[in-house]
């Protein structure tokens, strides 16, 4: 059963619940809920000045570095995408599914 929990300074919580420790949870049932890059919008595209968002998919799929620069990168972690293949691996869930 996959259940969104919510990972913050005080711990681990389902939404609306109070916060539980984070001890309480074996790290091997934890896994983060990303976004796919396929799941990127026309507005975050320029935000990162990328035009082709299949030719950075590739590019990151084949372990080449694009051209992004540290803000770039920065920018697409807070916005939850999933650049380290971790859905593909099972270790993160597609925030889409």
């Amino acid at each position: 059963m996959d259940i969104d929990l919510v990972i913050d300074q005080v711990g681990v919580h389902l939404p609306g619940n109070a916060p539980t420790d984070l001890n309480n949870y074996a790290f091997s049932e934890i896994k983060l809920i990303l976004r796919p890059l396929s799941d990127m919008t026309e507005e975050e595209m320029k935000c990162i000045e990328i035009t082709d968002k299949e030719f950075l998919i590739a590019n990151l799929e084949s372990g080449n570095e694009p051209t992004l620069t540290a803000d770039h990168l920065r920018y697409l972690l807070s916005k939850g995408f999933d650049l380290f293949g971790l859905i593909d691996d099972g270790l993160a869930i597609n925030k889409l599914d």
